[in-house]
């Protein structure tokens, strides 16, 4: 069967429903090294985890913090985070650090789709496929921007006049 989620946690044992489904992480480190290293679809993250760097408390919450970081740079995030803890005040964090998640997620694919669709369309234009149509120096500044971006062009070039 395969591994879907990561449990962090220091003191709890995984969930019944979670056995066989899921793995678990004990420390910041672990958690780290585990979302490194798989693609896995769900993470629930305790707070307190009792886990030490340098001198210093590593918390859920820096994991949070880690996977900001990895939307940021457009890697890999699982697709549902849930927090776990019974500390109140820190699950709130936590969950503030998620919500920032999502949203640069979602900011990432509408600019990708953006790109995507202005070097699309700029393209058929060019080929005298579209009819035509005046655009503003904003649009044909972000259209020029987006076919110096062409690391995907061809594949949805292709991918429209397969349909």
């Amino acid at each position: 069967m395969k591994i879907e989620g990561l449990y962090v946690d220091d003191l709890r044992q995984l969930p019944e429903q979670y056995e066989n489904k899921w793995e678990i992480a004990r420390t910041y480190r672990e958690a780290i090294n585990k979302l490194s290293k798989y693609k896995y679809k769900y993470i629930s993250l305790d707070h307190d985890i009792a886990s030490y760097e340098n001198g210093r408390e590593r918390t859920g919450y820096d994991i949070v913090l880690w996977l900001e970081q990895e939307a940021v740079e457009g890697r890999y995030v699982p697709e549902k985070i849930y927090v776990h803890s019974a500390n109140p005040a820190g699950a709130r964090r936590m969950e503030r650090g998620i919500e920032s998640i999502k949203k640069i997620i979602t900011k990432n694919k509408t600019e990708g789709f953006a790109k995507k669709d202005a070097v699309i369309l700029k393209t058929l234009a060019e080929q005298n496929l579209l009819p035509e149509r005046t655009l503003t120096e904003e649009q044909e500044a972000m259209l020029t921007r987006a076919l110096d971006e062409k690391e995907e062009f061809f594949y949805h070039i292709k991918r429209i006049f397969d349909k």
